[in-house]
């Protein structure tokens, strides 16, 4: 079974995540500050962890779906060069169940 890490610390989304990764047949894992070893694909809220890591992380090739408030979208598109895929909360959640699809149908043996 795929495992999709996710770091959403708001209890709300996260469940939303959850569900959206069960609903694909993957297994979520939370993800927390410090975490070592981190699943293929990344589910996270830009604002709760800083920049650069997201990038160490992007670059490192871990697949990372990231959303946060519009109001920062420019602040995204160094992420973005890095591959992570960063929409605002609204589209992200709406565009969530596909965009997970995607990446798990690339990562599946």
């Amino acid at each position: 079974m795929l495992e999709v890490g996710v770091f959403v610390p708001n209890l709300f989304l996260y469940s939303v995540v959850e569900a959206a990764i069960r609903s694909l047949g993957a297994k979520p894992v939370r993800v927390e500050r410090g975490t070592s070893r981190l699943p293929a694909v990344l589910v996270l809220d830009v604002e709760a962890v800083p920049g650069e890591q997201v990038l160490a992380w992007a670059r490192a090739g871990v697949q990372v779906l990231a959303f946060g408030p519009h109001q920062k979208s420019q602040e995204w598109n160094a992420l973005r060069a890095a591959g992570a895929v960063v929409l605002p909360k609204s589209r992200f959640f709406r565009e969530l169940p596909s965009l997970l699809e995607k990446v798990l149908a690339a990562e599946s043996p």
